[in-house]
């Protein structure tokens, strides 16, 4: 273990402190030559020691640029403005957690807490947390283009008692199917392909 290289410092660990590398059995041959002396042992080490100093200096940037690579600072959101939470851990009515959104819909700022949490102002009725890390929320953006516009999320329902309610817009077409009603219908605030 002492006899092998480390990356960072381009030395095995018993180079550092020995000046040389361990011998592994008792019988191994010294090929090393003649003993020095006192201050040639010590301008070795020191030698050694600049040269891992150096070789860790050249490791720790080069780590600090792989990391800022993949690093952003952090957004900072100010009071009043919108923003999106991150479905993640958030209750949801629908019933497969992966047809849910990925964000939901737009909350106000309305302070920052701490270092890097922001309470946001939640609608009546909300049973979870007010307060949000900032790595749960992502900046809103206002649609520019009518293709961003036409593919706006449609709004959640409301819940009475337990509920989900949806306001009708028209009621296109009905049969009966097996003893019971059915409707075709255009949701209020839905696009075509929500029709049901």
């Amino acid at each position: 273990m002492k006899n092998l290289l480390v990356f960072a410092t381009e030395f095995t660990p018993f180079m550092l402190n020995k000046r040389r590398n361990l011998q592994t059995f008792l019988d191994s041959p010294n090929y090393e030559g003649r003993v020095l002396t006192v201050d040639e042992f010590v301008r070795t080490i020191q030698h050694n020691c600049k040269q891992a100093k150096q070789a860790l200096e050249k490791a720790k940037q080069l780590m600090k640029t792989y990391y800022d690579k993949h690093h952003a600072s952090a957004e900072i959101y100010e009071d009043g403005k919108l923003v999106m939470v991150s479905a993640k851990n958030l209750p949801s009515n629908r019933p497969m957690a992966k047809l849910d959104n990925k964000w939901r819909e737009l909350f106000k700022v309305i302070r920052k807490v701490g270092l890097a949490a922001y309470e946001l102002d939640m609608p009546e009725g909300w049973k979870g947390y007010w307060v949000f890390n900032q790595d749960r929320l992502k900046k809103y953006y206002k649609p520019e283009f009518q293709i961003q516009k036409d593919n706006i999320a449609p709004p959640e329902p409301k819940l009475i008692d337990d509920i989900e309610e949806y306001k009708v817009k028209v009621i296109l077409a009905e049969q009966i199917h097996r003893d019971a009603t059915e409707y075709l219908v255009i949701w209020k605030s839905y696009t075509m392909e929500n029709n049901t």
